[in-house]
């Protein structure tokens, strides 16, 4: 279990800090943009991004085994770690990449993913992210337009992409995550955990410039670090009540993994837990995510859309909505 989980913030507290943020959000990243960040969404037909609204919950964790688990079942997966100055998806695989995402960003020119990503354990290739380079590649609107410029280019027809995105609100998280196929929100039972997975969600429903006549993407919920398949589900059914009262959105479940010392042998050793502990419960947990991954996938093979949208009219009818102690009643309910 996460620490502190038994801990319950005031929900005025809560409230204000949701209020904060979403309105950082608005300051930073508002709707109608006319700059280069405002041009039509690229999205690249299998792209997969991972997000969390706070950090340690094993987002990382989660992308890196999940590629390994996707490449076990035949496809192709790239992983990008999107992380501005912080990235360690190369430190779980084992690897010691001489080129980093940075290369993509400063250019001048195009380049693509083929042109920095590396072999990795697995059957996965990665593209590493930066390391310590946060003044130099920012985490802003126009860093997210550059990544989905590169993953645009040339990829295998069965290849799938995942993006290991930083954790919180910024720019760049919301701009990927619009731009996903399939966005996944991770969260673990921690209070905490599921207000901030909460926030996140809000943002990216209250901050997205959909295509002309589609709301933005509802991403999946992913709860990691659970001690069973009841409290996952109760962490979920709490994240999703309050998103039904007051986005008109419901949330899927993607799965769930739990908890386990293997997981946590895995990180300390750099053996990601998909090879060196396949027999164990969390194991066979992320092979189940795996193949929900490729079920939901399935449709925009087909289509070239999402197969999850929510309604026009619901999108427009939150959007038009500013109901006074909105926040608190939220904040409330997620107790």
């Amino acid at each position: 279990m996460t620490p502190g989980a038994g801990l319950h913030p005031a929900p005025a507290d809560q409230a204000s800090r949701l209020r904060t943020l979403v309105g950082e959000l608005r300051r930073t990243h508002p709707l109608g943009r006319t700059d280069e960040s405002s041009s039509p969404l690229v999205r690249p037909p299998n792209l997969i991004a991972f997000a969390s609204g706070k950090g340690g919950v094993g987002k990382t964790f989660l992308s890196v085994n999940l590629a390994i688990a996707l490449a076990a079942l035949g496809d192709q997966p790239v992983l990008l770690d999107a992380d501005a100055g912080l990235a360690n998806a190369d430190v779980m695989l084992g690897v010691t990449p001489r080129q980093r995402l940075d290369r993509i960003i400063e250019s001048e020119h195009a380049i693509g993913l083929e042109d920095v990503t590396i072999e990795a354990p697995g059957g996965v290739r990665l593209v590493p992210g930066t390391v310590g380079r946060r003044t130099a590649v920012g985490d802003d609107a126009v860093t997210a337009r550059k990544i989905l410029n590169a993953c645009s280019g040339p990829a295998p027809a069965s290849g799938l992409l995942i993006i290991d995105l930083p954790a919180g609100l910024s720019p760049l998280v919301l701009e990927l995550m619009a731009a996903a196929v399939l966005p996944v929100v991770v969260a673990t039972p921690d209070p905490t955990s599921i207000a901030d997975a909460y926030a996140l969600i809000k943002a990216m429903l209250t901050s997205a410039r959909p295509d002309p006549g589609q709301s933005g993407p509802v991403p999946a919920v992913v709860v990691n670090q659970a001690s069973d398949a009841e409290e996952a589900a109760k962490a979920h059914g709490r994240l999703n009540a309050v998103a039904e009262r007051f986005l008109g959105t419901r949330l899927d479940m993607l799965g769930w993994v739990p908890w386990s010392a293997a997981a946590a042998r895995s990180i300390r050793t750099r053996q990601p837990l998909m090879i060196g502990s396949l027999g164990s419960p969390a194991a066979s947990q992320v092979h189940e995510l795996a193949r929900a991954v490729r079920v939901r996938l399935r449709p925009v093979h087909s289509s070239g859309r999402p197969a999850h949208r929510p309604s026009r009219g619901l999108f427009r009818a939150f959007l038009g909505r500013r109901r006074a102690g909105q926040s608190l009643r939220e904040s409330a309910q997620l107790e």
